[in-house]
């Protein structure tokens, strides 16, 4: 009496009916400000020019889906005897990251 269920179903999103989402999105990946120093200060220092920048990156995510995943990032890792190693883009199976947003400093010094 066991009855078999296809791994679309299994999962626990919306119990016995397999869940698809859109992966439609719109991602802002990177801002930056740079900000160039005098060139009487460069000159000062041997170099001929100097900058500083701010950055910062994965500024927004939105998706269609509302579901809290980036459709970049999900995906499942497989292998296969004939293939090798392969990963199925669009698979999200436990192992999406964090979403991130890290902030940085960058310094160009032209000689």
């Amino acid at each position: 009496g066991t009855q078999p269920v296809p791994y679309a179903a299994a999962v626990n999103w919306d119990l016995l009916q397999p869940t698809l989402f859109s992966a439609s999105y719109l991602k802002l990946r990177e801002i930056s400000f740079t900000v160039g120093l005098s060139s009487a200060f460069a000159q000062k220092m041997r170099m001929q020019d100097a900058s500083i920048s701010f950055f910062s990156r994965n500024i927004i995510l939105w998706t269609e889906a509302k579901i809290n995943i980036d459709p970049e990032n999900a995906f499942q890792p497989s292998s296969g005897a004939q293939a090798g190693s392969q990963f199925k883009q669009g698979i999200e199976r436990y192992n999406v990251n964090p979403w991130v947003i890290p902030f940085g400093v960058k310094l160009n010094l032209t000689f």
